[in-house]
């Protein structure tokens, strides 16, 4: 190495100046430019972690989460339990007008019973929505319908409109 190529690797090159501080760099904006990059690679890193965290097995959490809902209605209508069968929908406007139509039908079927729920393959989950396909039987007679669901406060609802179409 020439005198020339030295003094120019030696300019460049971080000089730590002991301070009252701490260590600190002198004259170049090296050290500046590395603490930037640290911080900006640990940010990197949360960031990551927090999708991978978030992302990957999610699917699973909210199908389940949807065939409670789905088997808790189905539960109790066939119970009776308006009350509690309401909350299991959003959406349902007037409680009382809500609570009518339920009991209503319920006196008029005889119990609904789930056929075909396939949870794994069927289920389409878009954000804060969903829709199920629903196989069923009730009074003899089997039928099928999509079942739509609105994500309330953590909570899978079946919205009320659509469920009566």
């Amino acid at each position: 190495m020439t005198r020339a190529q030295y003094n120019w690797f030696a300019t460049r090159t971080v000089v730590l100046v002991k301070k009252r501080e701490g260590y600190q760099c002198d004259g170049h904006n090296i050290c500046k430019r590395v603490k930037e990059m640290k911080k900006l690679l640990v940010l990197c890193i949360l960031v990551v972690g927090l999708l991978l965290g978030c992302g990957g097995g999610n699917i699973e959490v909210e199908r389940a989460a949807i065939g409670e809902t789905i088997r808790g209605y189905v539960s109790s209508y066939n119970a009776s339990d308006f009350e509690e069968c309401l909350t299991y929908f959003a959406d349902y406007g007037d409680r009382e007008d809500a609570l009518s139509m339920l009991a209503f039908f319920r006196s008029r079927s005889s119990e609904l019973t789930l056929v075909d729920f396939d949870l794994e393959s069927s289920v389409a989950v878009e954000g804060s929505t969903a829709r199920v396909p629903v196989e069923f039987i009730v009074m003899g007679e089997r039928g099928s319908q999509w079942i739509h669901l609105k994500k309330v406060e953590g909570e899978w609802k079946i919205l009320w409109e659509q469920f009566w179409e």
